[in-house]
């Protein structure tokens, strides 16, 4: 038993351990071991990194919504609208705006071809996403490596965001508060008012916001009239107004396959996504845009009227101070011009065409007009503030013609040429800052005095004496060029030949101040 007991001890401590493991028998590599000790603290350091930066990204995405401006849906309402003008019958006589020349319409305004092509090309899942299209912002990415004709990554519920209430910032921070406002958005109002609003303010070319004002400035007719091919072509022009504007291609760049073709690509993606027919798109296609060659915004018919529009331009503005308390000066009459411009206004005037220019031809053409003493007065050179001058014959006229029924007036003409532009010279209330010369004599001195019993034989003295009651340094007002001094003389001659010295006499003789 003893021996057994032995053997067994021998063999326990002789025999060799097994295990899984291999013992080393090579050296350990320093370097790789660095390595491998270096990549794990880097692993540890970027997982902590990342988790610092998650925190971060998140606070500063919060701070971002918080700072953001408030979806105040009067934004859609406060953009600049076109105000109008009209005459004594109500027909509009001018528009008058600022840059933007914007008329509002409805949802049951714009007819369906015209929302299906904006849909189509702009927005193709509008009717279903919640403000943001998640399929379409990853497919912005794939599409751009096509080099194909990819749609941008925001819907048309975040353009209208970025157009009314944000700005066209490209920063993450703006993207970001755009997202979220959409979505917003999308809760408070129907996709209908959505898209209605957006075809309300977005930007058409030239001066035109709006596809109201686009329809009538490009085709010359209103929403209703439109056909589904020009219909198509308003669809294209928002993507890039510069480069799709159908006059300039016509007319401009005579290139007008550029917004033709263009149009042909927008009839293939309603008739891809079922909002038109293959027999629709084809008869579309076979037709041309008749696009008018110049704009309305640019036309001179305002020019008939100009002397009444700007004086009645000018009266609403003074009304707007009164109401608005705002002293009168250059300032502030700006400011309410402004308003004015972009208020979307109408104005109800009392003008009578028809006598407005026959007034201003009688004035233009009228033979009757005396010469001038020098020839060098015949004509003034009216500085135009650029080095260059506006010849302005001499001596001018104007004339205001009041219903004295009624109190109305119905026609003005502020000078003897009709006016090439805005704000020239009107005699008829705006010259106020220029001197009345011998005019105020026959106003002031003669016919106050005829309408005393004085008659154009009366005598008055036309002499370099002082006369009782006037104030100035010699006592009297010299004649012009200080001379022509003929002792008595009758108030018709004085008048002929505009004494100034005559003239004061009458006044304080006949008249009496």
């Amino acid at each position: 038993m003893r021996n057994d007991k032995q053997r067994e001890k021998k063999r326990s401590v002789s025999a060799p351990q097994r295990s899984i493991f291999k013992p080393r028998t090579k050296e350990r590599n320093f370097l790789l071991e660095v390595i491998m000790t270096t990549a794990k603290l880097f692993f540890v350091v970027a997982l902590l990194v990342g988790v610092a930066l998650s925190g971060l990204l998140v606070g500063v995405a919060k701070a971002w919504v918080e700072t953001m401006p408030a979806l105040d849906l009067s934004a859609f309402d406060e953009q600049a609208q076109t105000s109008y003008i009209y005459d004594k019958n109500g027909d509009l006589i001018t528009d008058f705006k600022g840059y933007e020349n914007r008329v509002e319409v409805e949802y049951k305004d714009l007819p369906k071809y015209l929302v299906d092509a904006v849909v189509a090309i702009e927005d193709e899942r509008f009717w279903d996403h919640n403000g943001v299209d998640l399929r379409r912002l990853a497919g912005v990415f794939v599409d751009s490596l096509r080099n194909s004709d990819v749609q941008g990554g925001s819907t048309i519920t975040q353009q209208l965001i970025k157009n009314t209430i944000l700005n066209s910032e490209q920063t993450i921070k703006r993207k970001l508060q755009e997202i979220y406002l959409a979505i917003e958005l999308e809760q408070q109002i129907s996709k209908e008012e959505i898209i209605a609003e957006y075809l309300n303010v977005v930007y058409f070319g030239g001066s035109d916001y709006g596809v109201k004002v686009a329809a009538e400035d490009y085709f010359g007719k209103e929403l209703n009239e439109l056909s589904l091919r020009e219909c198509a072509a308003l669809a294209r022009i928002i993507r890039n107004p510069g480069k799709y504007n159908p006059r300039k291609c016509y007319y401009v760049t005579q290139k007008p396959e550029t917004i033709e073709l263009n149009t042909n690509y927008v009839l293939d993606m309603m008739l891809e996504h079922g909002y038109i027919t293959q027999r629709e798109c084809d008869q579309a296609k076979s037709e041309r845009l008749n696009v008018i060659q110049y704009s309305a915004s640019s036309n001179t018919e305002i020019l008939d009227n100009l002397y009444y529009v700007e004086y009645a331009i000018y009266d609403v503005v003074t009304k707007m101070l009164r109401v608005e308390n705002l002293e009168d000066n250059k300032t502030n009459r700006s400011l309410m011009e402004s308003k004015l411009r972009t208020g979307g206004y109408r104005i109800y005037t009392s003008l009578d065409p028809g006598l407005q220019d026959a007034v201003q031809r009688v004035v233009t053409n009228w033979n009757g007009y005396p010469r001038m003493r020098s020839s060098a007065d015949s004509v003034y050179k009216a500085p135009l503030g650029n080095g260059e001058y506006l010849d302005v014959v001499q001596p001018q006229a104007a004339v205001t013609i009041i219903n004295w029924r009624t109190g109305e007036i119905e026609a003005i003409v502020g000078g003897r040429a009709t006016p090439t532009g805005w704000k020239q010279t009107h005699r008829a209330y705006g010259s106020f800052k220029m001197p009345v010369g011998s005019s105020l004599k026959p106003l002031s001195v003669y016919g106050p005095a005829f309408d005393l019993g004085n008659s154009p034989g009366s005598p008055v003295l036309n002499l370099p004496i002082q006369i009782a009651g006037w104030d100035s340094e010699t006592g009297y007002p010299t004649n012009y060029e200080g001379g022509a001094y003929s002792g008595v003389e009758t108030l018709r001659v004085a008048l002929n030949q505009s004494h100034n010295t005559a003239a004061a006499q009458a006044l304080m003789t006949y008249v009496g101040i």
